[in-house]
This record gives C-alpha cells, sequence and structure tokens, in this order.
C-alpha cells in the first residue's frame, strides 16, 4: 500500500511540474502576460477581448485563437503544427500598460521563446466566395428554423447542415491550402460533397450551388507555428 501511495504521489508531482513547465509569467513597463494550463473539463467560460489597448482575458483559449488575437487575424489563418499544443487549452491574462507604442511582437516573442516555437508565414492563393446563381443556391435551402450549423465528416465525404455561405468558406480554409473568404453570410442550405481536390469541389460547388470563386489580387498570409 505504501509503495501505491508513493507512485501517485511522484505521478502526482510529475504532473504539477509538467503543468507549470507550461506557464508564463512576463511583466514589463510596459505589458504584463500571465498563461496557465487550463482544466480540461471546463465547458463555462468567458474570453474577453480588446484591440487598441491590448488586452486579452480568456478562461479557456487555444494556442491558434491566442495567436489570432496577437496577429489581428482570423483563426483561420493561424496553423498548429506542434503535435505538443495542439489539443491545449489555457487561461490568459495579457494586459498592455499604455498605449504609446504596440507591444504585440514583444509578446509574441516571449510565448514563442517560452514555448520553444516559431512562427513563420506564407502568401496562400486567395479566393472570394459570392453567390452568382441565387435560385440554385436556394434549391439546397434549409428548413431549419435554429442557427445551429452542424459538419459531418469522414474519410471519404463531408456533409453541411443548415450552414451559411461563411461558414462554408472557413470549413474550406481547413480542408485546403488555399485562402477562402466570404464577406457576407447567408441562406442557410444543406449540402454534402465528396473529399476531392480542391479544383474538383470548387467546379461542383460553381456547377451545383451557383458560388462564384473569385481569385484575389494579393493573396493572404498563413501562419505556422511549429517546434523549433
Amino acid at each position: 500500500m505504501k509503495l501505491k501511495n508513493t507512485l501517485l504521489l511522484i505521478s502526482f508531482l510529475v504532473l504539477l511540474i509538467s503543468c507549470n513547465d507550461d506557464s508564463i509569467y512576463v511583466i514589463t513597463d510596459d505589458y504584463e502576460i500571465d498563461i496557465q494550463k487550463a482544466s480540461g473539463f471546463h465547458n463555462d467560460f468567458t474570453n474577453r477581448y480588446e484591440k487598441k489597448n491590448l488586452m486579452v482575458n480568456a478562461e479557456r483559449i487555444n494556442l491558434k485563437e491566442l495567436f489570432a488575437v496577437l496577429i489581428k487575424t482570423d483563426s483561420t489563418s493561424i496553423k498548429v503544427k506542434s503535435k505538443e499544443f495542439k489539443g491545449d487549452y489555457f487561461t490568459v491574462l495579457i494586459e498592455q500598460k499604455s498605449n504609446e507604442k504596440s507591444v504585440r511582437q514583444q509578446i509574441i516573442e516571449d510565448i514563442l521563446n517560452k514555448w520553444d516555437l516559431k512562427l513563420t508565414s506564407k502568401a496562400q492563393p486567395t479566393f472570394k466566395l459570392q453567390i452568382q446563381d441565387t435560385a440554385k443556391f436556394l434549391e439546397h435551402r434549409s428548413n431549419s428554423e435554429n442557427e445551429t450549423s452542424r459538419i459531418f465528416k469522414n474519410n471519404n465525404s463531408i456533409k453541411i447542415k443548415n450552414t451559411d455561405l461563411s461558414m462554408i468558406a472557413k470549413l474550406m480554409n481547413s480542408e485546403f491550402s488555399k485562402k477562402v473568404l466570404a464577406d457576407t453570410t447567408s441562406e442557410r442550405i444543406n449540402y454534402s460533397f465528396k473529399r476531392n481536390s480542391f479544383e474538383d469541389l470548387k467546379a461542383k460547388m460553381e456547377k451545383e450551388l451557383g458560388i462564384e470563386f473569385t481569385k484575389a489580387t494579393t493573396p493572404q498570409l498563413t501562419y505556422i507555428i511549429e517546434s523549433k
């Protein structure tokens, strides 16, 4: 029994040390950073952000969402390749003490250095989604009265239920190495398609949904976070 208790104590201490190793606390004249590992069972949480005078007060946020706030981009533009952080969530308090200068880059560098990560960016081909043929699009209109969108994925196909144009764009962002944007929402639709190449799906959606893919003249940046 004593051996069992000793092993449990050692396991707890190892876990505690591991959690502490993920924490970050930095305080300077210009900003403060306090990041701790969040509980895996924390379902009820609040996240608040302010852009002008940088402030992040998040009870549960992952690396992708955090860097989207710091870089001032959409989370679909962030790719996390570090397996160590893919499923982790954190409580985060980041506060800029004055608005005299930007501190975003210094804060990003502090976090990257602490967690031994690197951040790179690359230009991605960018497309804008627009409904060209409304009648075709509305042939797939959802009859649901609520605003809940559902996505079902398997190895061969994807089915979307009660999903609007902006959510279709986000789905395509996650599936392909292209940047797809939709400036407006739309009627919600139900639709399914086989997992195939971007060009094949683009042609299918243009034909069946009446969606036009307009290639942007200026590519958007995708940011990649990975281990050093």
